[in-house]
């Protein structure tokens, strides 16, 4: 099997690639949106929102804590739940800003 060689690519380029990841899945980018509206939200609640099995909203819940854009967090009736990580996604979303600033426009040869 070939090893993929993200390695060899600048630490930029890297970081934006797993943001898009991110943000490829419309289930994931509802789990954004929802928390970035509400302050902490418990997993069972999240799922009440999508049209998916626990498994599956887990699956992208999963994701989301590896791309450290939500963190673990107490709700107010102390059971544990979910908070997006405002700073981090705000410089991801920086990084692909600068990206994209940095690129547009340019003229194929």
């Amino acid at each position: 099997m070939a090893l993929a060689k993200h390695y060899l690519f600048p630490t930029l380029e890297r970081e934006i690639a797993a943001f898009g990841f991110i943000l490829a899945h419309p289930a994931r980018l509802q789990i954004i949106e929802l928390l970035s509206t509400f302050s902490v939200l418990a997993s069972e609640q999240i799922i009440d929102y999508l049209p998916l099995s626990q498994t599956a909203v887990s699956d992208h819940l999963r994701y989301l804590e590896r791309a450290q854009l939500i963190e673990v967090a107490a709700t107010m009736f102390g059971t544990s739940g979910y908070r997006l990580r405002k700073e981090v996604y705000e410089g991801y979303c920086l990084e692909l800003q600068q990206f994209l600033n940095r690129t547009q426009g340019r003229k194929v040869a």
